[in-house]
This record gives structure tokens, sequence and C-alpha cells, in this order.
């Protein structure tokens, strides 16, 4: 499925709360957000994984489409021409409802085929979102067209939430990995604790609303254990709570040092490949440990990433842009040569959020 050749357009930018949006949303395709953890596990329609192999797996969609930051902007750019139809439903052009109904049906057929998306019954959905374009059809003066209804702003929020969040997935784990090399420990269970804590514990709105969930149930499960069921708003809060579910019974999703394959390391805490043919080629080449140097770099870059990608977005000025980078850059400096500053706040302060605050709050001209 080829995204880069569809048409675009950037439509007005329209801020709209995520507790707001996801009140007025419908559960089109909650099917595709329940999951069911019993003890170290997760259950995923019919299938059962280690808790974090979820995560895991949409990680490695990233890694399978080597433009993947121009599927992330197209996402974006089709969520604010969603919510620009939702703001205007009678004046939207019914060739820009066309290319919001395709984007959502070409990036859900994309998704069907691909791990974990594909252990949901793809029948079911397309069902679903045939439906949808039938229910959105309407006829003026003896001709057919669409019309922009709430199912439709459905599933293209739904569509583009699976990329978008799979995105944010990216950054924090990566980010989070960087942050246990820089600090110089293993992925203990405990350790993975201590990184949670030093990079996540401001963030507990954020989390709290990433954990909201449509329904949740305690049930019998089979061979005579009690699971927690969860129906999860969005797709993003799916992935993000897996990944987190994983760390607490000690799983960690590792990148591979040979050949950058995401993995889940359960009670391996020095697992550095996905595989023993990677572990061969990796000592056979000589390839060295990940070095902290790398990891500092790695958190900058990614940050400064972050904050580009906020200004070509409109959500900040280039003035700002420009200030919130000279920021990381001092910081990233600073740990290079401060150990103690690297382990610690660096890890902390190193967020495009935050940097940004700082720089239109207290930056010193």
């Amino acid at each position: 499925m080829d995204f880069h050749d569809m048409n675009n357009f950037m439509p007005k930018t329209y801020d709209i709360s995520t507790a707001e949006l996801h009140h007025n949303i419908n559960d089109t395709l909650k099917i595709w957000k329940k999951l069911t953890y019993v003890n170290h596990t997760v259950k995923y329609n019919d299938s059962e994984f280690n808790a974090g192999t979820l995560a895991c797996m949409a990680l490695n969609i990233v890694n399978q489409d080597e433009d993947f930051d121009s599927v992330y902007e197209l996402a974006v750019e089709m969520t604010e021409a969603a919510l620009c139809a939702r703001c205007h439903k009678d004046d939207t052009n019914p060739e820009e409802i066309q290319e919001l109904w395709d984007y959502a049906a070409q990036t859900l057929m994309m998704f069907w085929e691909s791990e974990p998306f594909a252990y949901i019954d793809a029948d079911r959905i397309r069902t679903i979102c045939e439906s949808v374009i039938c229910d959105s059809v309407s006829e003026t003066d003896g001709e057919s067209s669409l019309r922009f209804n709430d199912k439709l702003f459905s599933l293209v929020w739904n569509a583009c939430d699976i990329v978008i969040g799979i995105k944010d997935l990216y950054d924090a784990v990566d980010r989070f990995n960087d942050s246990l090399t820089i600090c110089g420990l293993n992925s203990s269970k405990a350790n993975l604790a201590k990184i949670f804590d030093k990079i996540y514990k401001d963030y507990y709105n954020v989390f709290h609303s990433m954990n909201s969930v449509v329904e949740t149930n305690i049930k019998y499960v089979a061979d005579g254990y009690i699971g927690r069921e969860y129906i999860y708003n969005c797709f993003s809060q799916m992935l993000f709570a897996d990944f987190f579910e994983g760390l607490c019974v000690g799983h960690s999703i590792r990148k591979c040092e040979m050949c950058g394959k995401y993995f889940v390391a359960v009670n391996s805490l020095e697992k550095r490949y996905c595989s023993k043919s990677c572990a061969a080629k990796a000592e056979a080449e000589g390839i060295k440990l990940k070095s902290r140097e790398t990891s500092i770099a790695n958190i900058y870059y990614r940050v400064t990433d972050n904050i580009n990608h906020k200004k070509n977005r409109n959500k900040i000025s280039e003035e700002t842009c420009a200030k919130a980078k000279y920021i990381a850059k001092d910081k990233y400096i600073m740990a290079k040569t401060d150990s103690e500053y690297a382990r610690g706040e660096y890890i902390t302060e190193m967020d495009a959020d935050k940097l940004i605050k700082e720089a239109t709050e207290n930056f010193d001209e």
C-alpha cells in the first residue's frame, strides 16, 4: 500500500481537546481495541502474547517503512482535515470528503495486513468500513455524493490514531532504552521502574488519559485464571498501555543492535540481539556495545526532531522553535561532560513540551 502518492491538503488547525474528542466520536472499531491481561500475558482477539508484545509488533511496522515520517505527517494532516470537516460539515468540498474516506480505508487496509492488527477479523472491520461509506452517501438532484458525518469522522480518526500512536510509541521506547544506557543500568524490573519514574513521573494526567477506557471487566478466562479486560478509547492508548503493562512485569522492549528489529526481552537483563543469528553476525563483525555518548546524542536528536515537527505543524513559532532547540543543545553539551547531570536531570528535562515551555517562559533574551 503506497501512501506517498496521495494528494494532500492543509486545512486550518482546530484546537479541540482530547477529552472532548474522545467524548464525541463513536466506538465503531472498539473490537480492535480490546485487551485482556492475565498474569504476565495479554490476550488480543484469540491470540495470547507476553505483555509488551503488541506494542513491540507495532514498532516493527515503523521499521518496515523507510519513509514512515512522511506517513506520520500525512496522518497529522488528515486529522486536521477531519477536524475541519467536522466543524464545517455543510461547507466541506465533496472531493475533500472523498480524500478523507480514501485515506482512512487505505490506512486501515494496510494495518489489517500487519501485526498485531492482523489478528483481528478483517472481514468484520471491512464490513464496518462499507457501512460507513453507505451511510455517508447522499442524493442531490439525482446525483450521489459523499457527506461528512460522525461515522466517517470516527473512521478517519481511528486510522490517523494508529499511525500517530505508533510514532509516539517509537519515540517513547527509544528514549526509555537510551535512558537505561546513559544510567549504566541493565533491564531488571527494578531498573525499569527507576527509568519510568525519571521520565514519566510528571505526566500523570497524560497517562491517566491514556489508560481511560470505554469498558473495564474482571472476567474468568481459560485455564482457570481471572483476567482484566479493557476496551480502550484509541489505538494509541492501547499500545502505550501494553508497553507499560510489560514494564510492570519486567518485560522490556529492546532494539536489536544488529538488525534494528524490536523484540521483547523477558527475564534477560542484558539481551542485545533479537535472535541467535543476529548475535552470531554481530560477534563476527565485531559490533560494539552501544555507548553512553551515543544514547545521550540520540535523546538530543530525537527531541529536536519533535520540536521541528511542532514548528512544521504551526504549533509553535519559528522563534520559539529556535529558542527551544538552543536550550536543548545547551543541555546536550552539559550532559556530554557531566555524568551526574546526564543520569538525572538530562533524562527528565529533554522533553519537547518542557523545552518549549522553558523557551516561552524563561528564555533570557
